[in-house]
């Protein structure tokens, strides 16, 4: 039998073939596991990298923001060289003007040489007694005056008195008195009646000679000061130059000159002390201090003791400088003068006593129902020689009344015939031994008012969650009493026969009325009484605004409200612009504003009850780092306790990395991830990481596809031998012209159902985001929580 050598051939290579053919398929396999393998690389690399990315881009965020603080502190500190080059050039001017000023004091003391040799050449001894005798006054030339002569001296008690608001038409009239000196010629002592105001103009403060209305009527008046007339100012009043030089007055009367010193030069180490009016912008000079606020004017070397409560202001005079004081603060007015403290006024305080009336008229003094009495130290009484107590208000004719003080006794009682005026507006002036004004007061009282009573009461009346509601004033008065308002306000008003009812809406606008109470007639033929008082609701307001401009305007754009704020973290970056206005009750300037145990103290200026507060500057606070609701509060100190109102809330809330889910707490944000984004975070092992985990398993696991056995390859040389085998030899695919197939399993899940030998296969976690793995037989999921928590929460949230 002859065998066909092509057959022969094909028996003796279709076994090799095959199990060429098997190899060939089991290095597919093997190629497809590692292709499988550089996939699941390739994921793991590409999710790295995006948390890299993120990274990244925090980083690069955190970046801009240290940009943005470093352009805010180079635009502070350009501003800063601004202010220093403005006070360079200013202080190149001042030294300029010095200058000036000493030429000026070389050619006044030439001029004085010159007018003592004149004096010396012409002794008045040589005068025959009929003729005048010539007088040499700065300014004016020779002067010829009379004789002396004996004029009546004017007290306290009929000096003229004034609104202390309006400094430019006010003054105490003059005594005038000759005394004669050892040469003969006649001369006039200072007079005790020309006073010296503060005045603010044009942002700085001038100095204001007074005369009395007697003096000014007189013809052909002139006021000289260093050889030069003084610009004039109102009806009564002169501008001074400095207040080193003396200030003379002159006039014609009868055919003769005279002249007066009105005021005296002050040395160059002293200093000028004003009592303000209650809008801080005129003052009228005292010798000491007592209660208020108080404007000092000294040499611009001598440094304030203490913080100011606002800082110190220019003055129309070389080398001086304006200081506040605020006496219901500051104990003393205290200063440093060449290295050494110095008190330059010392403090006599008088305190009015009796029934006062609640009202916020503090430009009037305070409300009592009957004339009050004044307390003050036993000490304070022997200095005091004269206590004037006069009808407030322009215009002459005006009643007032005067008394001595007993010393032995602490509260004086005014004169009775004021009692029987019934009320009004009215002045305390009180005198020293020398007629000089050493302090004054102002009060005001009406009988027939009983109580101003607003409602709800309290130092602060705090919002509801809806805001403020209306308050209502009580005004508690007798029979025939009536209240009326001052201006347009338009509000709802109840009169009862002892009682009348103002309603006020929740506006700002509505915070602060006046009001004019006059008293009923007790017999026909009397003059009706009345006083203006002021209404404050004490209720404290806020705004939002886009920028700080502390220049604006009162009320200038602010919309106040009295809601709880909603905030953001965005309102509070570094960049943010946002300004939160506070308007604080009246006689609160200082208060603290912030987040619960980081509360800062807000001051005030004294001449507004707006504080602006940039929210930028809690960009460090730490309820921006953490999740949650946190309130934002502004505190006050009141008499009684701390006042606290809340005025917004600050929401942080957590974002979800993958979807637009926002939590306000952080394990309401994992709860939300580990139930839809579990499979971003964690995942079952590969085969081959379970091979790192679980030595014992076999390098390939196989699945029979015709019966779903699953066998292992042990081989390493060889691992799909074994599956191979076994297809052919339970299956034989071969016979049917089919061919060797079988999968690779390579889930850990599906090995522990279907071997039984590793039915107890241990469960892992990798996290994808940073490829760490956890053996669930030893954590848990509170564990797994924890460390997105603490290793990836800036990259899911």
């Amino acid at each position: 039998m002859v065998l066909n050598p092509v057959a022969l051939l094909r028996r003796l290579l279709d076994p090799l073939i095959k199990e060429h053919r098997a190899g060939l398929k089991g290095i597919k396999e093997e190629i497809s596991q590692v292709r499988e393998l550089i996939g699941d690389t390739s994921h793991m690399c590409l999710q790295q990298g995006n948390e890299l990315q993120k990274q990244t881009a925090h980083v690069a965020e955190e970046i801009q923001m240290i940009r943005e603080h470093v352009n805010c502190l180079r635009d502070t500190l350009q501003r800063i060289e601004r202010r220093i080059e403005e006070k360079s050039s200013t202080w190149e001017w001042a030294k300029a003007r010095l200058a000036q000023m000493d030429e000026r004091l070389a050619v006044f003391e030439s001029q004085l040489r010159n007018i003592r040799l004149r004096i010396t050449a012409e002794p008045p001894e040589t005068q025959p007694p009929s003729a005048k005798v010539p007088n040499q006054v700065k300014g004016h030339g020779v002067r010829t005056f009379p004789t002396a002569t004996k004029t009546r001296r004017v007290p306290p008690a009929k000096r003229g008195g004034r609104p202390r608001a309006e400094p430019a038409t006010s003054g105490a009239s003059p005594h005038v008195t000759a005394v004669p000196k050892t040469d003969g010629v006649s001369y006039l002592p200072p007079t005790r009646k020309a006073e010296v105001l503060c005045l603010k103009r044009g942002g700085e403060w001038k100095l204001l000679l007074t005369l009395p209305e007697e003096l000014v009527e007189r013809p052909e008046l002139e006021v000289w000061q260093a050889g030069s007339l003084l610009e004039r100012e109102g009806d009564t009043g002169w501008l001074l130059r400095n207040i080193e030089d003396d200030v003379e007055v002159a006039w014609i009367e009868g055919g003769e000159k005279r002249t007066v010193l009105a005021f005296r030069g002050l040395s160059r180490g002293e200093g000028l002390l004003f009592k303000l009016n209650g809008a801080l912008e005129a003052g009228r000079r005292v010798r000491s201090v007592s209660t208020g606020w108080y404007l000092a004017i000294v040499p611009e070397d001598w440094w304030r003791v203490g913080v100011p409560p606002i800082a110190p202001e220019p003055v129309a005079l070389v080398g001086y400088a304006a200081h506040y004081f605020d006496l219901s603060e500051d104990h003393r007015v205290c200063f440093l003068v060449n290295g050494r403290e110095q008190v330059p006024w010392q403090r006599i305080e008088f305190q009015l006593v009796g029934r006062q009336l609640q009202d916020a008229g503090k430009l009037f003094g305070p409300l009592f129902k009957d004339p009050p009495e004044v307390r003050a130290d036993r000490s304070v009484w022997e200095e005091i020689a004269t206590v004037v107590v006069g009808e407030e208000g322009p215009g002459r004719g005006r009643w007032k009344a005067s008394c001595r003080p007993d010393p032995q006794q602490e509260v004086q009682r005014l004169p009775s015939e004021l009692a029987a005026r019934r009320g009004g507006w009215y002045f305390l002036r009180f005198y020293n031994g020398a007629d000089e004004l050493v302090d004054s007061l102002d009060f005001r009282f009406l009988r027939a008012l009983e109580a101003i009573r607003v409602v709800p009461e309290g130092p602060i009346i705090i919002p509801g969650p809806a805001g403020y509601g209306p308050a209502r004033v009580e005004f508690h008065h007798e029979a025939g009493c009536q209240v009326e308002p001052l201006g347009d306000l338009r509000v709802e008003i109840r009169k009862e026969l002892h009682r009348t009812i103002v309603e006020l809406p929740p506006d700002p606008a509505f915070d602060r009325t006046r009001w004019r109470v006059t008293a009923g007639r007790e017999i026909p033929s009397t003059q009706p009484v009345a006083v203006e008082v002021e209404v404050y609701v004490p209720r404290i307001w806020w705004a939002l605004t886009e920028g700080e401009d502390r220049e604006r305007e009162e009320d200038e754009g602010l919309k106040w409200q009295a809601e709880v704020l909603s905030l953001t973290r965005s309102d509070f970056k570094a960049t943010s612009g946002k300004t939160l206005w506070l308007r604080l009750p009246p006689g609160m300037r200082r208060a603290r504003f912030g987040f619960p145990g980081d509360l800062r103290p807000v001051v005030a200026q004294a001449s507004s009850s707006q504080v602006p507060i940039p929210l930028r500057e809690f960009t460090d606070a730490e309820p921006l780092q953490r999740p949650g609701t946190t309130s934002l509060f502004v505190q006050f100190d009141t008499l009684e306790e701390k006042c606290e109102v809340e005025i917004g809330r600050l929401e942080v809330r957590l974002g979800c990395w993958h979807c637009g889910f926002t939590a306000l707490e952080a394990e309401a944000l994992l709860d939300h991830i580990f139930c839809t984004h579990r499979e971003e975070l964690y995942r079952e092992p590969t085969y081959r990481e379970m091979r790192e985990l679980v030595p014992e398993l076999p390098p390939c696991i196989y699945e029979c596809p015709y019966c779903g056995e699953y066998v292992e390859g042990n081989d390493p040389r060889n691992p799909t031998s074994a599956i191979t085998q076994h297809v052919e030899k339970v299956h034989h695919p071969m016979s049917h012209g089919g061919r060797v197939k079988f999968r690779i399993v390579d889930n850990p899940e599906k090995i522990r159902s279907k071997m039984v030998k590793y039915r107890h296969l241990p469960r892992f976690q990798v996290c994808q985001l940073c490829g760490d793995r956890f053996d669930l037989r030893e954590v848990g999921e509170e564990e797994l929580r924890r460390h997105v928590r603490e290793r990836h929460w800036r990259s899911v949230s």
